[in-house]
């Protein structure tokens, strides 16, 4: 399948994803959204994508699960953001082998920049 322009976000904070897909939009983008690790993973075995953004304070997460979703798919990455004051959360992403690890205030800030590296390929 085709993967150009193409991303998974899961999150489960609406007002967070609406302004993420709102984004992508505005650049021709497409972005899918889960808002469970299971809705996710389920995605991830079913299509590949060329990003999967991943909201570090989703309930129940498991990295591994999902980083392991997008193996099949060498050309995915993964950018996680959560809190800057979690620190053990945002290093336990990187140690997971998250191609991005980001706190969210800086997520926010460079979004769009994000989105166009890895999903429009610029």
């Amino acid at each position: 399948m085709n993967t150009e322009k193409r991303g998974l976000l899961l999150s489960s904070d609406l007002f967070l994803t609406s302004r993420i897909t709102g984004a992508a939009e505005n650049l021709g983008c497409r972005l899918e959204t889960a808002a469970t690790v299971d809705d996710a993973a389920t995605k991830l075995s079913d299509t590949n994508y060329r990003c999967l953004l991943i909201d570090l304070t989703v309930p129940g997460l498991n990295l591994s699960t999902l980083l392991d979703a997008t193996n099949s798919s060498d050309e995915c990455v993964s950018i996680a953001y959560g809190p800057h004051v979690q620190i053990k959360q945002l290093e336990a992403a990187r140690d997971a082998g998250c191609d991005i690890v980001l706190p969210r205030s800086r997520f926010n800030t460079e979004l769009e920049d994000l989105l166009k590296t890895h999903l429009l390929g610029e």
